[in-house]
């Protein structure tokens, strides 16, 4: 069995989380609003917990805690600084383009997430294999 590791996971999740927050930009009902919660748990779903292992797949073993403790200090910091930032983004824009600003943040993850995995086709197979798991 090949394992391609969480890169495989976490783009169709960011792609979904891309597509929620669209719709939910726009949505005027509750079956739109449905739609975009629908989205953005596939999207948490799949890209949280496959970037979780990733970090942790990273780390030395006996430095697994460690690993796992920067990653919720990281998300907890992005939750943090982006409910700041967002919020004078409300003030100018509205709900509506908090949720298309948002859409930047996650097309410019997508765009490294991609490049990274360009970047590592091309090293040497030995090289890939080795690296594999982790990115």
């Amino acid at each position: 069995m090949r394992s391609t590791g969480p890169s495989w996971a976490i783009v169709p999740g960011v792609i979904a989380g891309i597509a929620a927050l669209a719709v939910l930009s726009t949505a005027d009902n509750w079956a739109w609003f449905g739609a975009a919660a629908v989205l953005y748990g596939l999207s948490f779903g799949s890209v949280q917990p496959s970037i979780m292992a990733w970090t942790v797949g990273r780390a030395l073993p006996d430095r697994s805690g460690a690993a796992n403790s920067a990653f919720f200090i990281g998300m907890d910091g992005g939750i943090a600084l982006g409910s700041v930032l967002l919020g004078g983004v409300v003030q100018l824009f509205g709900y509506a383009g908090i949720f298309r600003y948002s859409i930047v943040f996650l097309l410019l993850m997508l765009v490294v997430l991609v490049a990274g995995m360009i970047s590592r086709d091309k090293k040497p197979s030995a090289e890939r294999w080795r690296q594999a798991l982790y990115f």
